[in-house]
């Protein structure tokens, strides 16, 4: 007599609501089917509660129900690389914060200035920050707004950060060069022994 095992009782998924403007923690609660009493446990027993308060437009909060639709835990994604996670347990509720380390992958630009450094730099592929970033290293041998000229080069050695194999932002500069009407300026990103990073 063959009799099926019984499944296991399903996991209930996580709800996701993202913050919207003008949204505060009993709003979205509400939302999601609960009450300003659940909201009140988790702000005043968890470690962390009082971090869930401070939630801005575009992150978001999921909640995970138990068997009987009681608030089991609530995830709040910061950004991609934190998230902080409640989870109820007797008397109240824990938090556990979690970070996550990106990959640093290196990139090169190299760019001929044909008109401007800002141009240069956006036709090589690199942003905005970037291109500020490296105007502030190499400002004090060259002055941006007045000296580049026609033909002058750079090449930039950066980092870029991954998230599940996607870009996720732009990390440092490492090295710099640029040639200026022949004359050439390099810089290399270092820590001092104080700790502080200068090129």
């Amino acid at each position: 007599d063959l009799t099926a095992e019984p499944a296991p009782p399903k996991s209930q998924p996580w709800e996701e609501f993202i913050v919207q403007s003008g949204d505060n923690l009993s709003l979205v609660f509400k939302r999601a089917g609960f009450s300003d009493a659940d909201v009140y446990r988790i702000v005043n027993t968890a470690p962390e509660g009082r971090a869930l308060e401070r939630m801005y437009p575009g992150q978001s909060l999921s909640f995970l129900r138990d068997a009987s639709g009681e608030l089991s835990a609530v995830k709040h994604t910061i950004d991609r690389q934190q998230t902080t996670v409640y989870r109820r347990m007797d008397g109240g509720f824990s938090s556990e914060r979690i970070v996550r380390e990106p990959e640093l992958r290196q990139s090169w630009a190299t760019a001929e200035i044909e008109s401007s450094l800002f141009l240069a730099g956006r036709e090589a592929g690199m942003a905005s920050n970037l291109i500020m970033e490296l105007a502030n290293i190499l400002g004090g041998v060259i002055d941006y707004a007045l000296d580049p000229r026609k033909g002058d080069t750079m090449e930039v050695l950066y980092e870029e950060l991954y998230l599940d194999g996607e870009k996720y932002e732009d990390g440092k500069i490492i090295a710099a060069s640029y040639t200026n009407r022949g004359e050439r300026f390099d810089a290399y990103r270092y820590k001092d022994s104080n700790g502080m990073v200068s090129y």
